[in-house]
């Protein structure tokens, strides 16, 4: 089994240096932009299962049109 392992894009809080933890923060054009060079990078790679944490950041990262 081969296992991929991801960080979200770029949130502003990011940028800042700031702290998220739990926080809600969306990604950033830089973000959105990291998470379309992400999935061109897996293009043809079979997934089986995309797991993802249910904040916004993360999941618009793991979002299937992305990936």
């Amino acid at each position: 089994m081969i296992v991929y392992v991801a960080r979200h894009g770029e949130t502003d809080w990011n940028r800042e240096g700031r702290y998220q933890g739990r926080r809600e923060s969306r990604l950033t054009a830089t973000g959105r932009a990291q998470a379309a060079a992400l999935a061109r990078a897996l293009e043809g790679v079979s997934a089986g299962r995309v797991v993802s944490s249910p904040l916004a950041r993360c999941a618009e990262t793991a979002e299937p049109h992305q990936l």
